[in-house]
């Protein structure tokens, strides 16, 4: 199994500063199970370590 550290940097990255409405709408999506990107992965992450 191959593990893309750029591209884990890099979408990191890319979510660094999200509003809090795209924050509320990634969680939402999430809350009704329906499928998430990458980059709304990297948002949910976030927020997790940010409450830690």
């Amino acid at each position: 199994m191959f593990i893309n550290h750029d591209y884990i940097y890099e979408i990191l990255e890319k979510t660094k500063n999200q509003s809090n409405d795209e924050i509320k709408a990634v969680l939402k999506k999430a809350k009704k199970r329906e499928g998430l990107s990458y980059e709304e992965i990297a948002i949910c992450f976030k927020q997790k370590m940010k409450k830690t």
